[in-house]
């Protein structure tokens, strides 16, 4: 049997029993105000659930293909030691496109000294430091990973960059051949930033049905509004989206039934 809801059994059953049975004008009206109210709230509630479940499957989709590139003997062989910064950029310059990149900015980070071996922006190598897309928050993203310098993982966190907010995906750099087992105490790491920009947001909103979606530092008044931030808060972003506002469809389809209740039953 089909489970109702007492939003449902309120709106079907009991508001026109009572307006049929001579409920007063402003109660019934005070009661139609109440349930158009409950249902907006738990649309709300269900929007902002959704929010936070597409930008969580958005940043699993870019920590998967962090850990892909990065569980590689070839990365660990060109990478670990001296870096072979030729195989690098050939390996990782290609992958930003205009119109859907993976990427718009490429790091490799030495986990001993947190330099950084070498960075490309838009597929341009870039002079940047750790600090300038972590500021002092890089150990703690570190936390976040595998402790055995041998072990895949991954991790992301949203940032600042000169273009928005972007999400940064995170991967030790480790391999599948356990002859190339690092010694050191903490692998290389691979940091891929993507702009969280209107392509993406474009993206989302049509696979998650939001309209006008935004990403942002602060709420937006007038819209649907929920944080979608991580546990190191470096920032701490908002989605927001145009709200489907139906009350007036809701009101009039509760004074619809109270009244076509009422004449069938005189």
């Amino acid at each position: 049997m089909k489970r109702v809801s007492k939003l449902h059994f309120a709106m079907v059953i009991v508001l026109p029993l009572l307006f049929a049975c001579g409920l007063a004008w402003q109660q019934t009206s005070n009661l139609i105000e109440e349930l158009v109210e409950i249902s907006e709230r738990e649309s709300m509630l269900r929007s902002e659930k959704l929010a936070v479940s597409g930008f969580k499957a958005y940043r699993q989709q870019l920590e998967k293909y962090a850990i892909d590139s990065a569980n590689w003997d070839d990365a660990v062989t060109n990478i670990t030691g001296t870096p072979n910064l030729d195989w690098i950029v050939s390996a990782w310059a290609t992958a930003v496109d205009e119109t859907d990149g993976i990427y718009n900015i490429f790091m490799v980070v030495d986990g001993v000294t947190s330099k950084v071996v070498l960075a490309l922006d838009d597929g341009a190598v870039a002079d940047l430091k750790v600090t300038d897309v972590f500021g002092s928050n890089w150990q703690n993203v570190l936390a976040r990973l595998p402790g055995d310098p041998n072990t895949p993982g991954s991790t992301s966190v949203y940032v600042r960059t000169s273009k928005g907010i972007a999400v940064a995906a995170i991967s030790p750099v480790v391999p599948v051949d356990e002859e190339l087992a690092t010694k050191s105490s903490r692998p290389h790491y691979l940091v891929f930033l993507r702009n969280v920009d209107k392509a993406v947001l474009t993206q989302l909103g049509e696979q998650y049905a939001f309209r006008d979606l935004e990403l942002s530092e602060n709420a937006v008044a007038g819209r649907g509004n929920i944080k979608v931030l991580d546990d190191v808060g470096i920032v701490s972003p908002v989605a927001s989206w145009t709200t489907n506002n139906q009350d007036i469809l809701k009101r009039w389809e509760l004074w619809n039934r109270a009244i076509t209740t009422l004449v069938v039953m005189l």
